[in-house]
């Protein structure tokens, strides 16, 4: 299996199934993995099985960064007094915590 970066926007191409596929990172408008070509949410554990090490370490780092920016937007919430979206945003980021064990199925469509 490969992995390929295609820049910084928090997508990536991977091959599966001999299929090239485009997935995109969690972001605060919409806060889980997904297939960038038809919205199918994805789970961050069935992303890495299968990966050599560079790619797992490439997927990884773009989950760590995902959370951190989820993070980040909940604090600047915060200061604008949305809690709201400050308490959605938190869980989110907690949910991708736990997905890296394993919790958290995807929802089925």
């Amino acid at each position: 299996m490969a992995a390929q970066e295609i820049g910084t926007s928090g997508e990536l191409d991977i091959l599966q199934a001999d299929e090239w596929t485009r997935i995109s990172a969690p972001t605060p408008a919409r806060p889980v993995w997904h297939s960038v070509d038809d919205g199918e949410e994805l789970h961050f554990k069935t992303l890495i099985i299968g990966r050599s090490q560079e790619e797992r370490q490439q997927i990884d780092a773009m989950h760590v960064n995902a959370i951190a920016v989820l993070l980040r937007s909940s604090f600047e919430a915060e200061a604008e007094s949305d809690w709201l979206k400050q308490r959605t945003l938190i869980y989110a980021a907690a949910r991708l915590c736990e997905h890296t064990i394993g919790w958290w199925p995807t929802r089925k469509r």
